[in-house]
């Protein structure tokens, strides 16, 4: 495998697209960048969204193939699909009570909001839709302000960068086990299934 792509469209989770970050993006490119270091491939690039035209596609096996032609227009070996779904818990604690005084609205911190965010990335060839990897992490966040100023966005946010975190830790342990393996042939050295 030589040069993969990297697509990080948005996904649905609570009914709400996960709009990947600045930051995210960067580490999931750097964990991708660990697996250049470590010669599992050659090179690797992030997929321009406007290259990846899913039309409201919702058949998993459709948009996984209209990003395989967007990575193949890019002369791309592989592909490596991100997507993320996160839910949000939201409740109140005693300190709630307070909110009967129009004042606790804005300085009791009552209101608790709790995220889950699980990442899924797989790892596909572009020619022949061989699945070489799967990875899979989750993070949690959590937040606790009062009711005008919070936010489940926040809690998702924290959770998805935790979520992130764990997923470039995952790739970066393939790159390490592909470097223990130097004398394997490729083609086992990256059929790692998680």
């Amino acid at each position: 495998m030589s040069e993969p792509a990297i697509d990080l469209s948005p996904d649905r989770g609570n009914g709400r697209p996960t709009l990947w970050g600045k930051e995210e993006r960067e580490t999931v490119r750097e964990a991708a960048r660990k697996l250049k270091e470590k010669g599992v491939v050659s090179d690797v690039f992030v997929i321009p969204q406007h290259l990846v035209q899913l039309y409201g596609e919702n058949d998993a096996t459709a948009v996984r193939e209209r990003i395989r032609l967007a990575a193949a227009r890019h002369q791309s070996d592989a592909v490596l699909i991100v997507r993320g779904v996160s839910d949000v818990d939201s409740y109140v604690n005693p300190l709630s009570l307070l909110y009967g005084k129009i004042v606790g609205l804005w300085i009791v911190p009552g209101t608790h909001q709790e995220s889950l965010f699980l990442v899924d990335a797989t790892l596909w060839d572009v020619r022949n839709d061989f699945l070489y990897a799967n990875f899979t992490a989750e993070g949690e966040g959590s937040t606790v302000r009062p009711e005008i100023y919070s936010d489940a966005a926040d809690a998702v946010a924290i959770a998805r960068r935790a979520a992130i975190t764990s997923l470039a830790d995952e790739i970066d342990s393939l790159a390490l086990e592909n470097e223990a393996t130097a004398g394997v042939s490729k083609s086992a050295k990256v059929n790692a299934n998680r």
